[in-house]
């Protein structure tokens, strides 16, 4: 059901609360589904809410920029931090090549998981691996798209749903959420996207 106290500030409506927990690629895909309509030249962002990012200018600078480069490429760029310590809580990706000669945006060669101490101390010093931030931006017709070639099974269910959220929503969710596998974005997108572009990012996060 929808939890306006979550969020303070934002209108009832815009409060989409889940019925059950099945990951966050449906809920990415819901989401997508129904910002499309915003036009083509509009990008979502996706973000983990239980981190510390600062300076919060720098921050909302690199989301900017990030939408730029994705609704520009027509890609989805995901956030890489450069590891301060040799971290084995989070993932990597590890940067390719960068789109332009000095520009932050890179090709991503990989994803990788938590990986073990002797590993996570390789990836800390070698300069091509960052910490995987779980912050994405992208066009949703873009996300649609790659949602349709790698995870049918949830795209198969969105043109069930309304157009828009509204009255009667909690019914169609329920039906949506009893129905979709649940799978992250990483594993159900990112990791098979030709797509992904990782942004080296330039403000701190833990």
């Amino acid at each position: 059901g929808e939890r306006p106290e979550a969020a303070p500030g934002v209108p009832t409506a815009q409060v989409i609360g889940e019925p059950i927990g099945k990951n966050t690629a449906p809920a990415i895909a819901l989401a997508a589904w129904w910002i499309q309509g915003a036009g083509k030249d509009v990008a979502m962002v996706v973000l983990p809410s239980d981190h510390r990012v600062e300076p919060s200018e720098r921050f909302r600078e690199d989301l900017e920029r990030a939408a730029r480069v994705a609704i520009e490429r027509g890609g989805i760029v995901t956030f890489g931090i450069p590891p301060t310590r040799p971290e084995t809580g989070y993932g990597y990706i590890e940067a390719g090549e960068a789109i332009a000669p000095g520009s932050p945006f890179h090709a991503v060669n990989a994803f990788r998981e938590k990986p073990d101490l002797a590993t996570a101390a390789r990836y800390a010093g070698d300069g091509k691996h960052l910490w995987n931030a779980g912050i994405f931006v992208f066009p949703p017709a873009v996300m649609l798209e790659e949602l349709r070639a790698h995870c049918p099974d949830i795209a198969a269910l969105l043109p069930e749903m309304p157009p828009r959220p509204g009255e009667g929503i909690a019914s169609a969710l329920e039906r949506f959420y009893g129905a979709v596998p649940s799978i992250s974005i990483d594993y159900a997108v990112m990791e098979r996207s030709k797509r992904a572009l990782v942004a080296r990012a330039g403000f701190a996060w833990d």
